[in-house]
């Protein structure tokens, strides 16, 4: 019966440039869950989401409604990490979102993770095989208890979009390709980079380079500088 209601949630990526299209600009497009992991409850461009949408049945089903205008929205990641995803996936009506908008620029939907619509990336094909195995409960390799991320919903849909994972050593966890959607990881990147030293080292390369590119290099054995 719950699969028949009015609410259906959508497996979305958060678009750019759509801050103006929420009816709340500041408020709308934040994770609901008050423990998540980023920062202000941010859902940024790009992060994987599940949209609550209570409109999608109006107009017969033809996605005239704004796509914009929705019940609110939570990580994937935060909900994976906070609830039994399979299971909601079993009982609710998760989609992936793969609507054409007729109202939309070019009838496109930038939230969509179809490849009409999502390019060069098979995240449609690794999120409707997921679902698949969900409602016929077949699916396996799904982290229990307490949840590592690897094996997870979303680290499979990043790992289909990066290609492969890259070693903590090779790139900083603020990378996508080290993160693979583990929000708290990605954050605790994001820190560490703010973090003076790091800035001060940033701006001591910076500034060697520059001279460096001015033609002038520091001379370590007697002090001087050689144009």
């Amino acid at each position: 019966a719950l699969k028949q209601g009015r609410l259906r949630l959508w497996i979305q990526r958060n678009p750019s440039d759509s801050k103006r299209r929420y009816p709340d600009p500041l408020q709308s497009n934040r994770c609901r869950f008050k423990r998540c992991f980023a920062p202000n409850n941010v859902i940024n461009q790009g992060h994987l989401r599940l949209c609550f949408d209570e409109y999608w049945h109006l107009n017969n089903g033809n996605f005239h409604t704004d796509p914009f205008k929705n019940a609110g929205y939570v990580h994937l990641n935060c909900l994976e990490r906070f609830l039994d995803f399979p299971q909601l996936c079993h009982d609710l009506p998760v989609m992936v979102d793969d609507r054409d908008l007729p109202l939309e620029p070019d009838c496109r939907n930038l939230i969509s993770l179809a490849p009409r619509h999502f390019k060069g990336r098979n995240l449609y094909d690794v999120a409707s095989s997921f679902l698949h195995e969900c409602n016929t409960e077949t699916l396996v390799g799904y982290p229990r208890g307490a949840r590592p991320h690897p094996g997870t919903f979303v680290w499979r849909l990043m790992l289909a979009k990066v290609g492969s994972p890259y070693r903590l050593g090779d790139m900083k966890e603020s990378h996508a390709e080290v993160h693979l959607g583990d929000l708290e990881v990605e954050f605790a990147g994001r820190n560490l980079t703010r973090q003076p030293e790091y800035q001060q080292g940033r701006t001591e390369c910076g500034q060697f380079f520059g001279r460096a590119r001015r033609g002038v290099v520091e001379n370590d054995d007697d002090g001087e500088e050689s144009n």
